[in-house]
């Protein structure tokens, strides 16, 4: 079971779950009690036979541990150099000397080429192989090097696959990314980071981490926290940015970096003010619409009943507005509610709010403002409105009702 090894080999862990999740042979170089070896771990996959006593959950049914000492491999190339030595002195024929010199030639340049080719590979030539040819031992010598080799370069393959990918996520990515090292230097940064913060990729690692918005205390107290109590959207150069940072920790937990993501989301909130104000504005006059006026007159009306203050309401339509389209044709009407819209606006203060409730009918709310004041600007406006013009002498009135908190 693949939980009984792990606990039977622990040191193995990293290379043992890569056996089981991956079901292949796994070969790997370390030390034991001062000695290098090399180890192969094969994976015992379950066959269609195994399901008669085993759960059909579980096909790998072991691991193959193989483990052959690097030690035996040079005592066996000495052992082979003191016999070739001895036979050297042992021999009185020539030809006998001849081979020996030979033997020991060979194996000696047989070493060089591993030591050269162990030697290129440090430095990253993974093409490197040992032709499998001589003494039995050079034989085992040579097929443990060379297998060595190809299963660094399938992990040296796989890593520069998924580090490629990773950096074609990176670049490709339209939020910012930045990242650093353990010693909080600057090691990653995209192109979209250098486009959304207007810096250049120099100037944002001379400047350091937490300089990235121009606000070090800001980036430091986010990564302390994590986020909780620190606003995560913030007006930077004139770009509304979505912020986040993190320190990176790995499997031990141990901190190796920091990364921010930033994201520039000024469109998504001009159009979110821009859906806001559809939402609440009439499309022809531009007012707020009824909509509107109801969720400010509940918020006004609660405002007066707390703090005891007056509340009053305008409530006008255009009289005659039907006949008057069906004379003058609907152009010319819609020259009156903008007329009328127009003077709406001059005639409210700040507090003031006009709205229009539907077709010809308006309405207005007066904060702070009792019954005698409401009348007042009731009256001032229905006298404007009938003294203006709005086309060929054309005029206009209207009929306004008013309400007032608190009534009599």
């Amino acid at each position: 079971e693949e939980e009984e090894i792990i606990n039977v080999l622990p040191q193995e862990n990293q290379y043992l779950n890569e056996v089981v999740r991956e079901r292949r042979q796994v070969a790997y170089t370390h030390q034991e009690n001062g000695t290098d070896k090399l180890t192969f771990l094969l994976p015992v996959i379950a066959e269609q036979a195994c399901y008669r006593c085993h759960d059909k959950q579980k096909p790998i049914r072991g691991v193959l541990k193989i483990t052959t000492s690097l030690l035996s491999v040079r005592e066996a190339i000495q052992a082979s150099r003191s016999q070739a030595l001895l036979i050297l002195v042992g021999s009185v024929l020539g030809s006998l000397l001849v081979v020996g010199i030979l033997i020991h030639w060979s194996l000696v340049q047989r070493i060089k080429m591993v030591t050269v080719a162990m030697e290129k590979i440090s430095h990253g030539d993974f093409t490197q192989r040992i032709p499998v040819t001589g003494l039995l031992e050079v034989v085992h010598m040579a097929e443990s090097f060379n297998a060595m080799t190809v299963e660094v370069v399938r992990g040296y393959s796989r890593l520069t696959e998924e580090q490629n990918k990773l950096t074609t996520v990176i670049r490709s990515a339209q939020e910012a990314i930045i990242v650093t090292n353990a010693a909080g230097k600057v090691v990653l940064i995209n192109p979209a980071a250098e486009r959304i913060l207007e810096k250049t990729q120099e100037t944002l690692v001379n400047e350091g981490f937490f300089s990235v918005v121009d606000d070090p205390d800001y980036v430091r107290h986010f990564i302390a926290h994590n986020g909780m109590g620190t606003p995560d959207t913030l007006v930077y150069k004139n770009r509304v940015l979505n912020f986040f940072a993190a320190t990176i920790y790995n499997s031990q937990n141990l901190p190796i970096g920091s990364a921010a993501l930033i994201r520039d989301i000024t469109q998504e909130k001009r159009l979110e003010e821009r859906l806001r104000l559809l939402s609440y504005t009439d499309k022809l006059t531009g007012l707020y619409n009824r909509r509107r006026m109801e969720e400010l007159l509940e918020k006004e009306y609660e405002r007066a009943r707390r703090y005891s203050l007056p509340l009053s309401v305008l409530f006008f339509d255009i009289d005659h507005f039907k006949k008057f389209n069906d004379t003058y044709g609907h152009d010319m009407g819609d020259k009156v509610l903008e007329m009328v819209v127009r003077l709406a606006k001059d005639h409210c203060r700040n507090v003031y709010y006009p709205f229009r409730y539907g077709g010809e009918e308006f309405c207005i709310i007066l904060t702070d403002t009792e019954e005698r004041g409401a009348f007042l600007a009731a009256n001032r406006f229905r006298q404007t409105l009938e003294s203006t013009i709005v086309e060929d002498e054309i005029h206009v009135t209207c009929s306004i009702g008013i309400a007032t908190f608190p009534g009599v």
